[in-house]
């Protein structure tokens, strides 16, 4: 039994008492009041029975019925609700105390069914890419937030029966990963790090481990997430993105679609044409692809896997990256909902 469904039968035993056995437990209505300083549940049954004995001829003042109610309401349900008040003449309100709110959240996380329902059924097929952290060091606090942010959507989400997958997008390819290998090969070689390779303490233990050092980083995340209790349905590698193909087939896609041309060497996408505030670079005049044209390609993937919504969670530095990117996916596919 819910809290609304209890306070209707109590309120409905209250009524009764004061007024005859004379309503039914339709009449009863619980709102929730529109300022929540009023309390959590409001009921108007007092404005009804007045205007029911008005119409029998035997008017009583708005104040004193909602009064009545409220008299008989506290010899019930009085060690569940922390606060019964009388407001406008007639509104009744109710606050739930903090020790039933404790019980419920307590009742809640014993029972997995709890709060589940059918709203996004044959909805949306989402994928949700949170965390995504770079495997050039171990995790920090900024990819603990995404991560808490991430799963607690797609928890929200699975509940309201969506039917969503969850994806960790590993940056396993270009200039970083070759910064970071030449780094530890540095110390383990026991040369100097080079001036623009990576100096964390980690690089040391790094060098103590005779493995790739990207697949121990990656170990290093998953235990870091995985005692955050955040897991995923998937690790999706970029370097496969090259291995593949698939960025020269994107490229070759757009520029079918007429929407890439050559300046200064360089390869620029018409994001103004979507409204981006100006074109963007997805391969440099020497020959490297930009991360916006991978990403691209990495959300043309999504797309490809029959993924209709994409939700992607990025620190708060990507803001500028949010407009470019969902003005890409448009462009290959208007049906695909971008946030």
């Amino acid at each position: 039994m819910t809290i609304r469904e209890f306070l209707r039968e109590k309120v409905l035993e209250s009524v009764n008492e004061n007024y005859g056995n004379t309503y039914k437990i339709e009449d009863i209505v619980i709102d929730y009041p529109e300022n929540k300083k009023f309390g959590d549940y409001s009921t108007t049954i007092a404005f009804k029975i007045a205007k029911d004995l008005k119409s029998k001829g035997n008017e009583q003042q708005l104040p004193k019925i909602a009064e009545k109610i409220k008299t008989s309401l506290l010899g019930k349900v009085k060690e569940f609700f922390s606060e019964i008040t009388i407001a406008n003449g007639g509104f009744i309100n109710l606050r739930v105390s903090d020790s039933v709110l404790a019980e419920i959240v307590i009742n809640a996380s014993e029972n997995n069914e709890y709060g589940k329902s059918d709203f996004g059924k044959n909805k949306d097929k989402i994928l949700l890419e949170y965390v995504s952290a770079n495997p050039t060091g171990p995790l920090h606090i900024g990819h603990a937030r995404w991560g808490a942010i991430g799963d607690s959507l797609y928890r929200a989400l699975l509940t309201a029966g969506y039917n969503v997958k969850t994806e960790f997008y590993i940056n396993d390819a270009g200039n970083q990963i070759k910064l970071l290998l030449e780094s530890v090969k540095a110390i383990r070689e026991g040369k100097e790090i080079p001036e623009n390779g990576y100096h964390g303490y980690y690089i040391k233990e790094l060098a103590k481990i005779q493995r790739n050092p990207i697949e121990v980083i990656l170990d290093w995340q998953k235990e870091d997430l995985n005692k955050f209790d955040v897991h995923f349905d998937n690790w999706f590698s970029e370097k496969e993105l090259h291995d593949k193909g698939e960025v020269e087939e994107t490229i070759k896609l757009l520029m079918d679609k007429g929407l890439v041309y050559e300046k200064d060497g360089a390869l620029w996408f018409k994001s103004k044409e979507f409204g981006d505030d100006k074109d963007r670079v997805i391969k440099k005049s020497d020959g490297e692809y930009t991360y916006f044209g991978v990403d691209i390609t990495y959300h043309l993937n999504k797309i490809k896997r029959g993924f209709n919504r994409l939700i992607n969670i990025w620190g708060a530095d990507h803001h500028g990256y949010v407009k470019r990117l969902t003005s890409a996916v448009k462009a290959l596919n208007e049906n695909v909902k971008v946030e």
